[in-house]
């Protein structure tokens, strides 16, 4: 968040997170002040995990020929296409909605003690 602003503390850490309403209340919006996320970090996640998986399955790793050759590619594009039905690229049709995390939102996160703490919480 821009400097001038003051944020929630619930949303330091994800900023895009925030409602509208605290946006506005910070002057911070989202894709206006502020950039947008650069991408979709619980899509990513689900991505990069299927792509272990199917490594996993035809036996790469770090030290394989195929791996240390850089000839592992298309092996594994094969094997995401024939086990998931469509290329590693594509998108899934709807995009993904993030999950609540158990630890979500942070209150005492390491970046706290340089926040301004109100004694009512802003929501």
């Amino acid at each position: 968040m821009p400097a001038h602003s003051e944020p929630s503390s619930q949303f330091i850490y994800n900023p895009s997170s925030a409602p509208l309403s605290v946006q506005e209340k910070a002057g911070c919006i989202i894709g206006q002040d502020y950039p947008e996320p650069i991408l979709d970090e619980q899509k990513e996640k689900a991505r990069c995990i299927a792509r272990l998986k199917v490594a996993f399955e035809v036996g790469l790793h770090g030290n394989s020929p195929e791996v240390v050759k850089g000839t592992a590619e298309e092996k594994l594009k094969a094997r995401f296409k024939e086990k998931n039905g469509r290329d590693e690229d594509e998108d899934d049709e709807a995009p993904s909605t993030p999950k609540k995390r158990k630890n979500a939102p942070v209150q005492n996160g390491p970046m706290d003690k340089f926040l301004k703490k109100s004694k009512k919480e802003d929501v």
